[in-house]
């Protein structure tokens, strides 16, 4: 039994509290030393007497531009709109006759800073004269002259305290999200479990971790995936077995009864040239009547067969023996289908071992999947080739372009898969290979000298 020790409401309110203690020492701990830095700097570096340069040559080009008289006061309170963060009195004959609007509330000093930048009260020239601050403008009346204080580290200050207030703030969250990991790992696994359950993977065990609601639910889920394992299992198995049989034989019936109607429709329409021809199309007839029966009683045994068991197969006989005739029938459904081919009948000299009755289901289970996925605006090819490392081998490929709007698109797969199997029976091998444009199916066999 599953014993709850903490509640998750509780976890999270713990984690949460951490998380917050953390972030807050971590933001005036970087505050403290960033602070610290950038006072460093200001207090050894000429960055506010090159701004403060830069201000004075800018007011000066803003003067020069739009023909600015010292006295034109719309003007100049219009610069200093534009520039909130500077102060600045104008000077001329030794008189201040434009001292700018002190905006401390605006620029959000500190107060202690306010105090200590104050502008300065004198209305005297000479109160400035020795001011570095102190720069020469020509007016459209005449000289006069500036006097600038601007902070112009404030900026750096504020976007300084609002990175770190940021990563303070995706800080808490990282830690947040950090603690409950696990958690949140916990209930994606249980999700992606509950998921197999649904699917009828009764045979996926529930993990059960932890002391909290979390752990409960596990547990209830797990004890009734035990209660009902057993009855879904057997139902399985039976629907799985009724499956395979209904599907197998639908699919592997369907091309010899398609042939099987084509030769009768060709002999009920008279369309043969000769009797010579007629007793051909009688022979393929009764052959793959021959061929279903074979098959439908095949279908009941291969269930019982397992891929470990060894069958039977032939002497080993040229290549072209074994595959002649068979292509030849091949060739002529598919033309009679609308199908160009290209077959290489350039037969390697070599032999082969195989089962007759699986290289015509393999060959039908072929032409199945041509009618039903190729492109007929495109030919099917069919070619041989030979390797002989590391092992003499002789691969027989059929390739064609796959129908991009098949009228059919229904696919059970188990063509391929019988495929696989009778290949397998034979000690050959079956590689598909599909790229979305073209389709390639490889039957490799063993190759005799």
């Amino acid at each position: 039994m599953c014993k709850r020790r903490y509640s998750l409401k509780m976890k999270a309110t713990l984690v949460m509290l951490a998380a917050m203690g953390i972030s807050v020492i971590f933001y005036y701990a970087v505050n403290y030393f960033i602070g610290s830095a950038l006072d460093s700097y200001f207090a050894s570096s000429s960055y506010i007497e090159r701004q403060t340069d830069k201000t004075a040559e800018e007011f000066q080009d803003y003067v020069t531009k739009n023909q600015i008289s010292s006295s034109d006061t719309e003007a100049l309170n219009a610069w200093g709109s534009d520039n909130p963060l500077i102060y600045y009195v104008i000077l001329k004959g030794g008189k201040v006759i434009y001292p700018s609007e002190y905006k401390e509330d605006e620029m959000m000093i500190p107060d202690d800073a306010a105090e200590d930048s104050s502008p300065p009260a004198a209305e005297e020239e000479s109160y400035y004269e020795s001011d570095s601050q102190l720069y020469d403008i020509q007016f459209a009346d005449g000289a006069g002259r500036l006097y600038v204080v601007g902070f112009f580290d404030y900026e750096i200050y504020a976007a300084a305290n609002y990175i770190e207030l940021g990563v303070s703030v995706l800080l808490f969250l990282f830690i947040f999200l950090f603690f409950l990991q696990r958690k949140i790992r916990y209930v994606h696994q249980l999700e992606e479990e509950v998921k197999i359950l649904e699917g009828g993977g009764m045979d996926k065990q529930i993990t059960v971790k932890g002391g909290d609601e979390l752990s409960e639910l596990a547990f209830g889920l797990e004890q009734m995936r035990l209660s009902l394992n057993e009855n879904i299992r057997e139902k399985e198995e039976i629907m799985e077995v009724n499956n395979r049989l209904v599907t197998g034989m639908a699919h592997d019936l369907r091309t010899p009864l398609t042939a099987l109607l084509l030769y009768t429709e060709l002999l009920s329409q008279g369309k043969y040239k000769d009797e010579k021809e007629m007793d051909q199309y009688l022979k393929k007839t009764a052959h793959k009547a021959n061929q279903i029966k074979q098959m439908s009683d095949d279908l009941f045994e291969r269930f019982y067969i397992t891929k470990n068991e060894d069958i039977m197969l032939e002497v080993p006989e040229k290549l072209c023996y074994i595959f002649e005739n068979r292509l030849s029938d091949l060739v002529m459904f598919l033309h009679s289908q609308g199908f160009r081919v290209d077959c290489d009948t350039d037969w390697p000299e070599v032999k082969l071992s195989v089962l007759p009755e699986y290289m015509d289901r393999i060959l039908d289970n072929i032409a199945s999947n041509l009618l039903k996925y190729a492109d007929k605006t495109e030919p099917v090819t069919i070619v041989f080739s030979m390797q002989d490392q590391p092992e003499k081998q002789i691969t027989m490929i059929i390739r064609n372009k796959i129908d991009q709007n098949p009228e059919d698109v229904s696919s059970t797969c188990v063509g391929v898969a019988n495929i696989e199997q009778m290949m397998h029976k034979m000690k050959g091998t079956c590689k598909v290979e599909n790229d979305g444009q073209f389709y390639e199916i490889s039957l490799v066999f063993p190759a005799y000298e």
